[in-house]
This record gives C-alpha cells, structure tokens and sequence, in this order.
C-alpha cells in the first residue's frame, strides 16, 4: 500500500514538473515574471481606460475608436519592425519600448489626478502606446524558442499564455475594484509600477545578437525574402489567414465589454471585471490543459475546432442579458480563444528558420494584433448604428462560416 501511494507520488510529481518544464531555462523564468507582472498592471489600465472612455463619452463609436488607435501603429508597421528585429540587438529595443509605457502611463496617471484628461490626449497616448508595441511584439515573440528550445517550446507558449490570463484575472478583478474605489488614475499609476518591475525582470535577460545572415542583406530585401517564403508555404498562409479572420470579425467582442457591462447587464466597472475575469478563467483552464499536453502534431484541426467554438460563445455572449449566461459564454471565448492562439503560434515558431523568425511573426502579429484597429472601428461604428447585439452577433456569424469553408475544402490546413 505505501509502495502504491509512494509510486503516486512520484507519477504526480513527475506530472507537475512537466507542465512547468519550461521553468528549468533561467532566461525564461526572468522573460514570464516580467511579462506576468506587465499583464497584471496592463490589464488594470485597459479596464480603466476602456470605462473611462465610455463615462467621458458615452459613444460606441469612440470607444471603438480609442482600441483603433493603440493599434493603428501596429497595423501598418509591424510587418516592416518584424525586420528590424531580425538586424538589431533585442534588448535595448525592447528596453526602450517597455520605458514608453512606462511614461505614457505616468502620464494617464496625471492628467487624471489633475483633472486635465481628455478624449483627445487619451488617442494621442494611445498612439504612442502602439507606435511601441509595433516594435514590442515582433521582438517578444521571437525570444519563446531562443530561451527553451524546440523541445520545450509547446510548453513555454502554454505558460506565456497562461500567465497572460492569470494577469487579466488578477488585473481584471483588480481594475474594476480600483476604478470604483479609488479612481482610475491609480490603475495607471500601478500600472506603471508594474512596468518598472518589468523592466528590471528584462535587463537580467541573457538575448543573442542578431543572426549575421540577417544582417548581411539589406532591409527591403529581408521584407521580401520573408515574404515569399511564406508565399510558397500553403501552411504558413493558411495559419496567417484563419488568424486574420479571427481578429478582425470574433475578437472585437472584447471592445464591446464596457457596453455590456453598462448598458445591457446594467451593471458598472466591476461588471466589466467580472466579465474581463471570466475570459481569463476560461483562458487560464484551457492553457493549463496546453502546458501538460505533449502530444505532438495535430495543430490545424486544434486551430478549426477552437474558431468554431469561438464563434458560438461570441454568438451566445451577443445575445445574452444575463449575467451568468455571459460569463459562461465569456469564459467559453477565453478558452477557445488560447487554443486556437497556442496552436497557431507553436505552428509558426516551428515552421520558420531561425534567421526569418522575427519578420514572419511580425506578420503574424500583423494579423493577430495589427487588423485589430479595421475590427474595432468596424465593430463600433456597427454597434454605434445597429446596436452591439446584432454587431457582434453577425461578426461571429462570418467567423464560423468561414472556418466551416476552411474545414470542409483545405485538406492541407486539417493536415498541419
């Protein structure tokens, strides 16, 4: 009997240490504590600034507008910063990026406290925001497999995406309470804190120069190779592709949360943390099931299966006055959401050669992050019109369509 508890023990020991395999590369460990404590404080200033907008406001449109903004930069330039990451030291660039937020957030924080904010500085410093996440993301998302490897990368996208929504669960909560308590210049102000940890956590980082074959050609040359290697890769298009659609038609739910919280659950900023958390819970579940799967391949079909049940929980949270009915459809989002992210990720990161991997998932944070401006100005001018229910409802509608086409008529992406 002792020996049987002992031989538990252990298999759940060895269980455990797997999904946190990635934790025995100390590069790493530095890279998820400094994003986890950016998330936390970023995700504080996203429920103040979205309800913000909205109280000063109280147009659809405009709040569609201020998510248009923080992205537009991204839309257009994240292709090209893509290269640039592949041709300079990463560190001082992502150095100087995370010292932006840093000040646009101290910024927030005073024209709050002072009483001076206003829609138009709010889009300005949003803009700001972007133009150094343009720079950011492309930059970020190459370091995964420079600091675990090939092995262990499944694994480490698992956790970066678990500890993004353990931070939209700490953050969400968190916001809306501060919001309500204490005001929304103080969300601003930790979360500057926050961002000052983070780049502490980035100076112990131990990141490779850039790759001498990369450097060697010309920047307009690097474009263009990049972008025909993923021309003669049907893969790649079809991972860029459903990515794309995602985010243009499914993803702009999350622009309407403040909406639903004010006007259709009739509730305040709390309500907008409460449904904030419930993406995260679902998120958080699905990544946890991420990081203790080793099996391998299988990535399309993960791909397809998630958009189809995003688009439903999209349709169900449209349409729901209910508290508790959003929340399940919400956390249904948030799941969904992961699978569909992690697999597409792990896919690209995979697929490419080490010396193209910062212009090619430029493009896909092109897609993933950059088309989201189109989506939310799409999303609040359709809202502004018909209102959010039908908006989001029809955006959902076309999401599943779509991956339906995909599913039934490219073999090629089910085989990926």
């Amino acid at each position: 009997m002792v020996g049987m508890f002992a031989s538990i023990t252990t298999a759940d020991r060895v269980a455990s240490w797997q999904a946190v395999r990635a934790f025995r590369h100390r590069n790493y460990r530095w890279f998820f504590t400094g994003a986890f404590l950016a998330n936390i404080g970023g995700w504080l200033a996203g429920i103040a600034r979205g309800y913000l907008v909205y109280e000063l406001t109280g147009s659809k449109l405009l709040l569609g507008t201020i998510a248009f903004a923080s992205t537009l930069p991204t839309m257009f330039l994240v292709p090209f910063t893509g290269v640039i990451v592949d041709r300079v030291h990463r560190k001082p660039l992502m150095a100087m990026t995370q010292s932006t937020f840093l000040v646009t957030n101290i910024v927030m924080a005073l024209l709050i406290a002072t009483g001076h904010i206003r829609f138009e500085y709010m889009v300005i410093l949003a803009l700001i925001d972007g133009l150094a996440q343009a720079f950011q993301s492309p930059a970020w998302q190459s370091l995964t497999v420079e600091f675990v490897g090939e092995e262990d990368l499944m694994n480490a996208i698992a956790l970066n995406s678990m500890q993004f929504n353990m931070g939209r669960i700490v953050g969400g909560l968190a916001g809306g309470m501060l919001y309500d308590f204490v005001g929304p210049s103080w969300c601003f102000g930790i979360n500057a804190l926050m961002l000052g940890f983070g780049l502490y956590s980035l100076m112990q980082l131990g990141i490779r120069p850039p790759s001498p074959k990369a450097s060697r050609t010309n920047a307009y040359m690097n474009f263009v190779l990049g972008m025909r290697y993923l021309r003669r890769r049907p893969a790649l298009k079809a991972i860029v592709g459903m990515a794309a659609g995602v985010t243009v038609f499914a993803l702009p739910y999350f622009t309407m949360l403040p909406v639903y919280a004010k006007d259709i659950l009739n509730g305040d900023a709390r309500t907008q943390s409460y449904l904030l958390t419930a993406i995260g819970v679902g998120a958080l579940m699905a990544a946890l099931m991420q990081a203790v799967d080793r099996t391998e391949g299988g990535w399309g079909r993960k791909m397809l299966y998630s958009q189809i049940v995003l688009a439903i929980s999209v349709a169900i949270f449209a349409t729901s006055s209910r508290l508790p009915v959003s929340l399940i459809a919400l956390m249904g989002c948030g799941a969904s959401m992961v699978g569909f992210m992690t697999s597409a990720n792990t896919s690209m990161q995979l697929l490419v050669p080490d010396h193209m991997r910062g212009r090619l998932m430029g493009v896909f944070v092109f897609v993933s992050m950059g088309l989201t401006p189109i989506g939310s100005i799409l999303m609040g001018w359709s809202a502004q019109r018909w209102g959010a229910p039908i908006a989001l409802t029809v955006g959902a509608a076309i999401a599943g369509t779509a991956t339906l086409w995909v599913m039934l008529r490219m073999k090629h992406v089910r085989e990926i």
